[in-house]
């Protein structure tokens, strides 16, 4: 269970980003696009932005992996962080 927890959340962070290779495929507009236009007009402040809200997110998520993962498996807080056999 912990590994399928901690591979789920690395793969959140992966879709986060791919958005803006899809947005620039499927023509959708979002946060890829957004940071596409960002580039190609030189905004730095609004680039800066759309790329660290998903930073954010991900590191949130990676944080909250790491506080759950020793509530599912009870061997985490006896071993100090390291599962034993």
């Amino acid at each position: 269970m912990i590994l399928v927890f901690s591979y789920l959340s690395i793969q959140v962070g992966q879709l986060l980003g791919s958005t803006i290779i899809v947005e620039n495929i499927f023509a959708y507009e979002g946060v890829g696009s957004l940071a596409i236009h960002a580039l190609s007009t030189r905004d730095l402040p609004l680039l800066q932005g759309c790329i660290f809200v998903p930073a954010i997110i991900f590191l949130a998520l990676r944080f909250v992996t790491d506080l759950v993962q020793p509530w599912l498996d009870p061997r985490l807080q006896q071993a100090g962080g390291r599962v034993s056999a």
